[in-house]
């Protein structure tokens, strides 16, 4: 058993009895794993220790792991940290992982060559500018999309994960987001190098401690909605004009077998100039505890922003409800009645929120498929756009 409950390493204290570091005021969950693979470093903070003896430490050995998860899970866990500007893991090329020189961090705008992931969440950082919050106005979430291995993308805001690489396809692109009450998985089905075929599932979280088994959802992936008949449009392309932006949603509840449901979504956008649109979003929804359906309307004022320095395009974009339109151009429409309220998930959440102005952050992936995350609901989903 170990002894010493809290280790101190440059600005932060690792926390071994709560699983959790420490840095100021501040205070980062981490998962038992995580905690691990950081106490093992941590302990002998000059040693370089390989793949496999981190993974006999800080896996389960009934589980019978490959050493793949171990970069995967240090991947994450450094995306994690750097959300708090710490950095305490280093890799040694060829040999393995070891603690960062235990020496106060002096971070420099000028340090261009941090590495992929250190890259990632540095950038995210340093591409917004100071926000000043306004009344009626959603602030933006901190946010990057991170490759996190050939195929797995997952926002940097997202709960950590561990997936077993061989469920993977690897003509599938993943896309993960996992969020307090919701998981939102995606995945673009490659054909000929481009996204034929995209699935959406939404599940919806009531315990916040569950127990998610995200290599199951994986295994379940089936594509059933196929790119349209159309002109694919790039987002943020010097074409003007009307195109239409489409996706479909299925719907879940991970503790409530019973529920299901699936909503469509849809954007008329009309582009007025380089980074300003009218769109008008329509959803159409089914669910478990409503009998008929219900749907969603609203005009949209649209104002994007390209953020800098980011090795995956990110896009910015500030909505903001049409005030000239009323009645039945905005707000949820009801074509039926509510059956169940247990058995309903999406329809309190669409309904016009506290707040007029949001951001949806936009991440181009090619040949007209976007990754939409929208900070209003915390969920994220693929697109396709076309003429």
């Amino acid at each position: 058993m170990l002894k010493r409950i809290k280790i101190e390493h440059r600005d932060f204290i690792l926390n071994i009895a709560d699983n959790s570091i420490s840095k100021k005021n501040n205070e980062i969950k981490l998962t038992e794993t995580e905690c691990k693979i950081l106490t093992l470093l941590l302990l002998a903070p000059k040693q370089v220790f390989s793949k496999e003896e981190i993974l006999n430490y800080a896996w389960d050995q009934e589980l019978n792991n490959n050493t793949s998860v171990v970069p995967q899970a240090i991947s994450i866990l450094r995306k994690k940290l750097y959300r708090d500007g710490i950095d305490a893991i280093d890799t040694v090329k060829g040999k393995g992982y070891k603690a960062t020189s235990n020496t106060k961090p002096c971070f420099s705008t000028k340090k261009k060559k941090l590495g992929f992931t250190i890259g990632v969440i540095a950038t995210s950082f340093l591409a917004y500018h100071t926000y000043t919050y306004e009344p009626d106005l959603q602030p933006k979430i901190n946010q990057s999309l991170i490759k996190v291995s050939d195929n797995i993308y997952q926002t940097s805001n997202s709960k950590p994960v561990v997936i077993n690489p061989e469920i993977l396809d690897k003509n599938i692109r993943y896309f993960i987001n996992i969020q307090d009450k919701v998981l939102s998985l995606s995945a673009c089905k490659m054909t000929n190098q481009e996204c034929s075929s995209i699935y959406n599932k939404i599940f919806f979280i009531d315990d916040s401690n569950e127990n998610i088994d995200i290599n199951k959802l994986i295994s379940n992936i089936e594509f059933k909605f196929n790119k349209p008949i159309g002109e694919p449009i790039f987002y943020n392309s010097n074409k003007d004009g009307n195109y239409k932006v489409s996706s479909s949603i299925n719907l879940r509840a991970l503790n409530n077998s019973a529920y299901s449901g699936h909503a469509f979504i849809n954007y008329d956008v009309t582009k007025l100039n380089n980074n300003q649109y009218k769109a008008e979003l329509s959803a159409y929804v089914k669910e478990s505890g409503y009998i008929g359906s219900f749907g969603y309307s609203v005009n949209l004022n649209v104002e994007t922003e390209k953020v800098k320095n980011q090795p995956i395009t990110h896009y910015i974009g500030k909505i903001s409800r049409d005030e000239k339109y009323s009645g039945i151009k905005s707000g949820r429409q009801q074509f039926g009645t509510i059956k169940d309220q247990n058995q309903l998930y999406a329809f309190p959440l669409l309904k016009n929120g506290e707040h007029s102005t949001y951001f949806n952050h936009i991440y181009p992936m090619g040949n007209g498929v976007n990754y939409i995350y929208m900070e209003n609901t915390n969920i994220a989903y693929l697109t396709f756009c076309y003429k």
